[in-house]
């Protein structure tokens, strides 16, 4: 699986809207010639076989990359499940530009970790499901990732909850 990741934005004194592509950690501004200073909302193409998938979401990407273990591993906790219901149940949560090209790489790694333990399951409606659950790796790193995501989630409220002074500079 491959994906790419714009981000789109008007460029100021320009009327059509120029993408930046992001690839890892570079971004080149394509029309306007430097990366706008506005809210970017993000479209991802990801290719899973021979499909293309487009998906617009006004989630950065590189956020949810730092977070998705945890939340794979906290809603199995809850309930064992297979690929796909764990997708949905993301989406359910808000998270609508989740893939499972996304899903699925991160549920084989925890499993390769041994964080998971799968089973086959026969399915009525196609081929047998693959379902997942915590394993006591699984538990500990969970409890270890919340202890975690609580401390950096004080620290950048503790910044982000600071008022700011500065004015924007016109033209930035």
């Amino acid at each position: 699986m491959r994906s790419w990741t714009r981000a789109w934005s008007r460029c100021s004194g320009r009327d059509d809207e120029s993408p930046i592509i992001a690839c890892g950690n570079a971004a080149i501004a394509n029309g306007c010639g430097r990366v706008p200073h506005q809210e970017a909302s993000y479209l991802t193409l990801s290719s899973t076989g021979d499909s293309l998938v487009l998906v617009t979401s006004s989630h950065d990407p590189q956020l949810l990359k730092g977070v998705l273990s945890l939340l794979l591993l906290h809603l199995l906790a809850e309930q064992e499940s297979y690929g796909y219901e764990v997708v949905q149940r993301l989406q359910g949560a808000g998270f609508t530009d989740v893939l499972e090209g996304t899903v699925y790489p991160a549920l084989a790694r925890l499993e390769r970790e041994g964080r998971l333990a799968s089973r086959l399951v026969a399915s009525s409606s196609g081929p047998a499901r693959k379902y997942y659950r915590l394993t006591d790796a699984g538990q500990q790193a969970l409890a270890a990732g919340r202890a975690g995501w609580a401390r950096h989630a004080a620290g950048v409220d503790a910044i982000l909850s600071r008022p700011t002074t500065a004015a924007p500079q016109k033209g930035s």
